[in-house]
């Protein structure tokens, strides 16, 4: 069983971080500790504003919380599992988030730019008015996840899961890139398109 960090303990390893981010590469020696943590489980937060830059949580699960306008940027979110939580305004720039498990959480209004989700679990998921410019979706799982007004300009989709009932106004798909996008409610693969999957999950507007 993953061990829960008390409440106390993610305070002070959320403020080290941040005095690890603002001070590295204008002291020899930063101030504060890199947020690492591997196969943990955080519970029950409500955190807002807070610099995630380059933090690293590695087979985690994160439950019950809530994320306000922090930034997840470079950030390595690999292998987590994220159960009942929101995610506000926030920016994964660049973030790393392969394998992990959102199918019980949603985002509003996110920024993923040239984010890595490969193989990332979003079925069902809220992703409202987020932005997905260059980013990757490599065998990830879109099933039913709810695009209104979402950004997918430059998007890469590969051997992704996109199926879904009903048609989202997104907000862009110029540049897109599809390739072998399964179309199938099973996810079997059985139905295979290219970039003529916006035609059944947008409208653009």
């Amino acid at each position: 069983m993953k061990y829960t960090i008390p409440h106390q303990e993610v305070d002070k390893m959320f403020a080290a971080h941040v005095a690890w981010v603002e001070s590295y590469g204008k002291l020899e020696t930063p101030l504060g500790a890199r947020l690492v943590i591997h196969e943990r489980v955080i519970a029950d937060l409500n955190v807002s504003s807070l610099d995630l830059t380059s933090c690293e949580m590695l087979s985690c699960t994160i439950t019950d919380s809530t994320f306000e306008r922090c930034d997840f940027s470079r950030a390595s979110l690999i292998d987590c599992i994220f159960q009942n939580c929101r995610f506000l305004e926030c920016v994964f720039w660049k973030g790393d988030l392969r394998g992990s498990d959102f199918r019980s959480s949603s985002f509003a209004g996110c920024d993923f730019t040239r984010a890595d989700l490969t193989e990332a679990n979003l079925t069902h998921v809220s992703l409202a008015d987020c932005v997905f410019r260059y980013a990757w979706f490599i065998r990830t799982d879109l099933r039913f996840a709810i695009l209104e007004r979402v950004d997918f300009k430059n998007a890469h989709f590969s051997f992704a899961k996109m199926y879904n009932n009903r048609r989202y106004r997104v907000s862009a798909i110029d540049d897109v890139i599809v390739e072998d996008a399964d179309f199938t409610e099973a996810g079997d693969g059985s139905i295979l398109m290219g970039n003529e999957v916006f035609a059944h999950l947008a409208d653009l507007t």
